[in-house]
């Protein structure tokens, strides 16, 4: 045999991969993951309380809800703007609520700005800019905080533990304590409900 054979003998291309671990465990995994997480929201309770608070009073007062998020989480202050509009569409009046997208014509600017742009043209003061993150560091929000102050707007962040300084950035933060990304997406879907619910509560939209 010459020397070429028992090299593909030593080394075979099929050799069958490693065996993946066990679907169940992987799923118990997550789950594990996942409770022991929402036990941890407890001590988040007042920074959730005062943010639904926060809101309803800007709605009350005439202000809009301006949502945005970045790269990793539009999609979830899209959920949450639609949310709270389907959950009160059918109640006795409309809220003004609002999804800011970095890709709006607004947003012709440089990739630093973020949402700055969209803020600096559709947001006026007495409104709510609530800025999503789940990622360490989020220039586009920061940024965006920084304007809604110069702008006397209110500034809410949902932040994952990794939040850097975006959460000094806002004048409230509620920072869920997960550095994975998957988790952090969970727990901000649960306490945006659970804004929702406030929101109709204080605002006496409930049925």
């Amino acid at each position: 045999m010459d020397a070429v054979n028992v090299a593909l003998l030593s080394h075979p291309r099929s050799a069958p991969p490693s065996s993946p671990l066990d679907p169940t465990l992987l799923f118990e995994r997550s789950l594990l993951e996942h409770r022991r997480l929402f036990a941890r929201l407890e001590a988040l309770r007042a920074e959730i309380c005062a943010a639904g608070v926060l809101m309803a009073e800007v709605l009350a007062q005439g202000g809009r809800l301006l949502f945005f998020g970045d790269a990793g989480t539009d999609d979830g202050s899209r959920l949450l703007a639609a949310e709270l509009g389907l959950k009160l569409r059918r109640r006795q009046r409309p809220l003004a609520v609002m999804v800011l997208s970095a890709d709006s014509p607004a947003a012709e600017r440089a990739d630093a700005d973020g949402f700055a742009r969209p803020l600096q043209a559709l947001a006026r003061p007495g409104d709510c800019a609530i800025g999503i993150s789940s990622v360490a560091d989020s220039p586009e929000l920061e940024r965006a905080f920084e304007l809604a102050r110069q702008m006397d707007l209110t500034t809410i962040a949902l932040l994952g533990a990794d939040a850097g300084v975006a959460r000094t950035a806002a004048d409230l933060a509620v920072v869920v304590p997960h550095e994975d990304s998957a988790r952090v997406h969970e727990a901000h879907t649960f306490i945006g409900h659970a804004w929702c619910g406030q929101i109709e509560g204080i605002l006496g939209l409930s049925r």
